[in-house]
């Protein structure tokens, strides 16, 4: 990928008048038509991205016809390794495998956040049935208490009162 300049050069084995041939070339993928070669004799190409080309070149005689026959040489210039197949699949695979990580995280989260409520609500309903529980055995106390003060009260003006002759008028008729 990164020897992606080339030049060729070419000639003819027609020697005896040689300023008097031509020539035409393309590198198939970047010229779009033929390229007039000139007294160059060359063919300069840079900066070619990675891909096969396929150049091809064709010259005239001495007398100046076409040859009907064109040489040609394939190309291939390879794609850094970060830009092959593999590379792609494996950015992929880890975008994949980081896309996996973060559900799993988000999910696990979530349920932590959902026992969370759980456990608070729990604690919620524990309070209040304590609260509950509190309440009941208040009322329940009072309502013992109540009945058993108002027994109390003259049970003890009652024993206070044995000795005296106020016993009678506790006497139900």
């Amino acid at each position: 990928y990164d020897q992606n300049a080339i030049t060729f050069k070419f000639s003819s084995l027609d020697f005896n008048s040689s300023d008097h041939i031509q020539f035409l070339y393309m590198l198939e993928g970047i010229d779009k038509d033929w390229v007039k070669s000139g007294p160059l004799r060359s063919a300069n190409y840079t900066n070619l991205d990675p891909g096969e080309y396929t150049f091809k070149v064709k010259g005239t005689n001495s007398d100046g016809i076409w040859s009907g026959k064109t040489v040609s040489i394939n190309i291939k210039i390879a794609p850094p390794f970060w830009k092959t197949a593999w590379a792609y699949a494996i950015y992929i695979f880890f975008i994949g495998l980081g896309l996996f990580a973060i559900r799993k995280f988000e999910l696990s989260r979530s349920r932590l956040r959902n026992e969370l409520r759980i456990r608070d609500l729990e604690a919620k309903k524990i309070r209040e049935i304590e609260n509950m529980k509190s309440r009941f055995f208040a009322n329940l106390s009072h309502e013992f208490r109540t009945p058993l003060m108002l027994i109390k009260g003259p049970s003890e003006q009652l024993l206070n009162d044995v000795g005296s002759n106020r016993i009678e008028q506790y006497k139900l008729i």
